[in-house]
């Protein structure tokens, strides 16, 4: 799209610059989740966009009065600027943001629960421009045409409300190397896959050796960003708690596990747990909570290394 012939007045029309860009809208999103400052690369990494790039929207958004910039070394930390006037509109807008997608994901854990008692797995992918959700479930060949009917059934009436497609596609054990060569990751909202589904990407792996090794270089990229930020382990409680709604769940008893490790040690020992060389070690890898840590090109990095 070309750019408007005649600009309008920024005074009267603020938002034409604030939001005007996706790298823009990226940016506050992730700066409008914090209550402090975070650096500039911390910021083109959860952002997934690049640092130069991210620096010229910094620059921009710091003239447009929304985001404080403060020198601190090389990176410098951001934040958005509290005293703004639009500052609680647009951190409320992109609440709402999350709210609606955590509504979608629910409305999927709820409907999985209510019809799909014998599948192995259901999840949520990434959505589409046109309104759709994908979920997918993984069956057996026996259950799985009635899993997908039963599912499309109880998905039907939240459609609306949500203004929401969902899309479900089937998948049985047959066809787990589709699910594992996934470059999106997937939302689990019912059973189990192990963590490097949940991730997405990176193609079969040959034996439980390899399954461990990719898990162990995972966990080691996560500590380093645990290190950064220490509240990656509150939002990987909060995710564990959201999962703890859904009765039965065969992971639960890993994630409670897990959710005792997060609330009784330190980031420091967190970290240490995680690039730890012992069968528990192993064990909790499998069962990862630290969900979208990783990039999807980071986590695909990972799988080529180790495939």
């Amino acid at each position: 799209m070309r750019p408007p012939a005649r600009p309008q007045d920024p005074l009267r029309t603020p938002l034409n610059e604030l939001l005007g860009a996706e790298g823009n809208v990226r940016v506050l999103r992730v700066l409008a989740a914090r209550r402090t400052g975070l650096g500039r690369a911390a910021v083109a990494r959860e952002a997934r966009l690049n640092p130069r790039g991210v620096r010229a929207i910094l620059d921009r958004l710091a003239l447009a009065g929304i985001v404080n910039v403060q020198q601190s070394g090389r990176s410098g930390i951001v934040a958005l600027r509290m005293s703004h006037p639009l500052t609680r509109v647009i951190r409320r807008l992109f609440h709402e943001e999350r709210a609606l997608y955590d509504r979608v994901v629910k409305t999927a854990r709820d409907a999985a629960g209510r019809a799909t008692p014998d599948a192995r797995a259901v999840w949520v992918t990434a959505g589409s421009a046109t309104g759709a959700a994908e979920v997918g479930v993984l069956a057996s060949a026996r259950e799985v045409d009635r899993a997908v009917r039963a599912l499309e059934q109880q998905l039907r009436k939240p459609e609306r409300d949500l203004a929401v497609h969902f899309v479900v596609r089937a998948y049985t054990d047959a066809e787990r190397e589709v699910v594992e060569e996934r470059e999106t990751p997937v939302n689990l909202v019912w059973g189990w896959l192990p963590f490097a589904w949940q991730q997405g990407g990176g193609g079969p792996l040959r034996s439980h050796g390899d399954l461990d090794k990719r898990a162990r270089r995972l966990a080691s990229h996560i500590a380093k960003r645990i290190a950064e930020d220490p509240a990656i382990i509150d939002r990987a409680v909060e995710w564990i708690d959201e999962r703890d709604t859904v009765e039965p769940d065969p992971s639960k008893r890993a994630l409670a596990e897990w959710r005792s490790v997060l609330t009784a040690l330190s980031s420091r020992q967190v970290e240490a747990l995680l690039v730890e060389e012992s069968e528990r070690a192993d064990r909790l890898r499998q069962s990862l909570p630290f969900v979208d840590v990783l990039t999807p090109e980071e986590r695909a990095a990972v799988f080529r290394e180790v495939a």
